[in-house]
């Protein structure tokens, strides 16, 4: 396993600047106490008389060496099981974000980059895969089984992503989630998700409709893991339904747990500078949204609705389904693939000819029409502190 803090020397290895601050640290007390080696511990951090520069430094190799995109989209999937659920989704909703396919207008002014994380599998298929498409990240020490393993898999999706790029939001998605792109670039925009200041608790947005929950899996059985650590049978607020929004202090937070399988031993593991104690381990409950609530519980954060479906809500009997919906749910790849037929052909993903046009989401395929759907963006917020 790859230390999360470890003073290591590649380029793009993130949290150097906590390793440069430990060792500026180490540098602080040889010199209080006399000790002589702190020549030695200066030339760690790059020989600078000043430890704030040399900490400086190497924050700026380490973090500024990273992709830096506005919007992080993550969708966590099996190598092999959801190889075919990839294609669809590059095929479909992803294309967005082709300029030469449909042209989203909202999502010009940022950069928007989608990312498949997958497990260890078949390895001469992933590495094609990769080869050809370039939007995978693989786990090389994980691998998922065909069945449970979501929290897991969500938690260490949401660390690759720390670890291998700079956002200002992180949307983790299902590979049977719609994603509205222009609603929600629109969305983003207008609550000024995108603002949000580092020094002020993070923001976790997603669908937090309704009363809670009862802790139960998917046979109805209840949730022994949950009750066990809590005693209650009833699961804490969380975002429901298709995906949600995360900003990047809370992936940091769930990102530096252990995760459930993995050795969480401490030092020389997580690399010789971690320390003596042992990484705390984050629970895994039977599903991911539930689990990333219950990560959450302690830590300091706004809650921010937004418009998510739990079930398939959009094109139902002859009706658009909510104008401000953000992320549909359940879709299945043959009717991801109607839908961007529809928008192409139509301008609408229901497949209505829509007979008023706006710049929010235009054709830009050669000899296409011109005419497009509207999409009106009513969202509120609700905070939590």
């Amino acid at each position: 396993m790859r230390s999360r803090v470890a003073c290591a020397t590649e380029q793009g290895l993130p949290h150097r600047s906590l390793c440069a601050f430990s060792l500026v640290l180490l540098a602080s007390s040889a010199s209080a106490f006399g000790f002589g080696d702190v020549e030695l511990v200066q030339a760690e951090v790059g020989g600078q008389a000043d430890p704030a520069e040399a900490a400086k430094e190497m924050a700026d190799v380490g973090a500024g060496s990273l992709p830096s995109v506005d919007l992080m989209i993550v969708v966590p999937s099996h190598s092999v099981l959801d190889a075919d659920r990839r294609q669809v989704i590059r095929e479909t909703w992803a294309q967005y974000l082709n300029k030469t396919a449909v042209n989203c207008t909202p999502c010009a002014s940022h950069e928007i980059k989608l990312l498949f994380v997958v497990g260890k599998g078949d390895e001469k298929a992933i590495a094609a895969e990769i080869k050809e498409h370039d939007d995978v990240g693989l786990l090389e020490d994980f691998a998922q089984p065909e069945h449970g393993g979501d929290s897991e898999m969500t938690q260490r999706t949401i660390r690759y992503a720390i670890e291998h790029f700079r956002f200002k939001l992180l949307l983790k998605v299902d590979t049977s989630a719609w994603v509205f792109m222009d609603r929600l670039v629109n969305f983003l925009d207008d609550q000024h998700l995108f603002e949000v200041n580092a020094s002020v608790p993070g923001v976790y947005v997603g669908n937090f409709a309704g009363p809670q929950a009862p802790a139960l899996r998917d046979d109805s059985s209840l949730d022994e893991v949950f009750f066990s650590l809590t005693g209650s049978s009833f699961y804490p607020m969380y975002a429901k339904g298709a995906g949600f929004l995360l900003s990047p202090d809370l992936c940091e937070f769930i990102s530096g747990m252990g995760a459930a399988s993995e050795d969480t031993s401490g030092a020389p593991t997580w690399g010789a500078e971690y320390g003596w104690a042992p990484v705390p381990r984050l629970a895994s409950l039977p599903h991911d949204e539930v689990s990333v609530g219950f990560w959450l519980l302690p830590v300091n954060h706004t809650k921010v609705h937004m418009s998510v479906a739990v079930g398939n809500e959009a094109c139902q009997d002859g009706k658009d389904g909510p104008a401000e919906l953000v992320l549909d749910h359940h879709i299945l790849p043959s009717m991801m693939k109607e839908r961007w037929r529809n928008l192409l052909d139509f301008g609408d993903v229901c497949g209505k000819q829509m007979t008023t046009p706006t710049p929010h989401l235009r054709k830009g395929k050669p000899g296409a029409s011109s005419s497009s759907s509207v999409f009106t963006v009513l969202a509120g917020v609700n905070r939590h502190i």
